[in-house]
C-alpha cells in the first residue's frame, strides 16, 4: 500500500484491517489479543511454514501497524521476537540481537513513513512538535503509540 492510498484510508482502524490482509496474502498470521501486560506490543514466532504475529489490541491502532512491522522484520530473518512499549534494553542485549532489535524498529518506521516522505513533508515548513504531528496524522504514524 503507498503512503498516498495510506493517507486515503477513512481511519486507523481501516489502515490496521488493510495492513493486516496484505500480511495474511503472503501467508503469515495475524491474531490479536489483549495482552495481560500493557508494556508488551507484540510478539512473532518463526516457523519455516507457520510463522505468526500476535498484536496487543489494547494499544494504539498506529501502535499496532508499527508493531505488525517490526515483527515482520524479524520473520525476515527468519528470528521470532518481542516489541515492548520501551526500547531501554536494547542496549542491555548482546551485538547481534541489539542490530537486529534496531533493525527491525528501522525497517517498521521506515515502512509506514519513509524518510525521504517524511522530509518532503517537513520541507518549507517549522520543524515544531505541532508541524511533526500534523505530518504523522496525515500518513497514519502517531509517534506517541
Amino acid at each position: 500500500m503507498s503512503l498516498n492510498e495510506q493517507r486515503e484510508l477513512p481511519d486507523d482502524e481501516v489502515a490496521l484491517k488493510r495492513w493486516r490482509e496484505a500480511i495474511f496474502s503472503v501467508g503469515i498470521y495475524v491474531f490479536k489479543d489483549a495482552f495481560r501486560v500493557d508494556e508488551y506490543s507484540g510478539f512473532c514466532l518463526y516457523h519455516k511454514i507457520f510463522s505468526i504475529i500476535y498484536v496487543n489490541n489494547s494499544s494504539a491502532k498506529t501502535r499496532q501497524m508499527f508493531t505488525l512491522f517490526h515483527e515482520l522484520a524479524h520473520l525476515l530473518f527468519h528470528t521470532s521476537g518481542i516489541d515492548t512499549i520501551h526500547d531501554e534494553y536494547i542496549p542491555l542485549l548482546a551485538d547481534e540481537a541489539q542490530r537486529l532489535e534496531i533493525l527491525c524498529n528501522r525497517f517498521a518506521a521506515e515502512f509506514l513513513l519513509p524518510e525521504a516522505a517524511f522530509n518532503a513533508a517537513m520541507r518549507g515548513q517549522p520543524p515544531t512538535e505541532a508541524t511533526v504531528e500534523n505530518v504523522d496524522i496525515q500518513c497514519r504514524v502517531d509517534r506517541r503509540f
